[in-house]
């Protein structure tokens, strides 16, 4: 999806900006609250000073999502959800992050996932990076409980480029 979005936006870079930065935080687009999370309006002109453009271009993108028919429904049924990477050590949690050299092969989560399962490690959440929306998409496992084999056992992986613990 991204690839169609960032094609029809391709000669206007501070739009495309707007659309990662709406995609990527699950915000929701339509004409009653313009850009909103959850039914909470989020301000275009804060947005803008967050992405690093002017608050018309915010405008002028919430317009031309409104405007076309096979992207607007998309962005009228995004939902964000709460990601808990910061608050893990104040939940007493771990992080495992494992970045992996194609993001596009298959069967990398169901290996990742065996993976845990072996080592009898509880997995809270587990998000995984679009390869569509990061250069470097990253498997992200917020974890109860951690052993150091799980590190050793996930680099014995093909395809498992670097994995972070925090």
């Amino acid at each position: 999806m991204w690839s169609e979005v960032s094609e029809r936006y391709a000669s206007e870079p501070a739009k495309q900006e707007v659309i990662k930065f709406i995609l990527e935080r699950g915000y929701s687009v339509d004409e009653e609250l313009g850009i909103h999370s959850d039914g909470i309006k989020l301000q275009n002109s804060e947005i803008a000073v967050a992405i690093g453009v002017d608050r018309r271009t915010v405008n002028k993108t919430v317009e031309s999502i409104l405007d076309d028919d096979e992207i607007r429904t998309v962005f009228e049924n995004l939902t964000s959800i709460p990601f808990l990477r910061e608050a893990a050590p104040v939940l007493d949690l771990h992080v495992i992050e494992v970045q992996v050299s194609d993001a596009e092969e298959t069967g990398l989560l169901s290996k990742l996932s065996q993976v845990f399962a072996d080592n009898d490690v509880l997995v809270r959440q587990a998000i995984v990076e679009d390869p569509y929306f990061s250069d470097q998409p990253t498997f992200i496992a917020i974890i109860e409980n951690f052993e150091n084999e799980l590190i050793t056992d996930l680099k014995t992986l093909d395809f498992v480029e670097t994995v972070v613990y925090t």
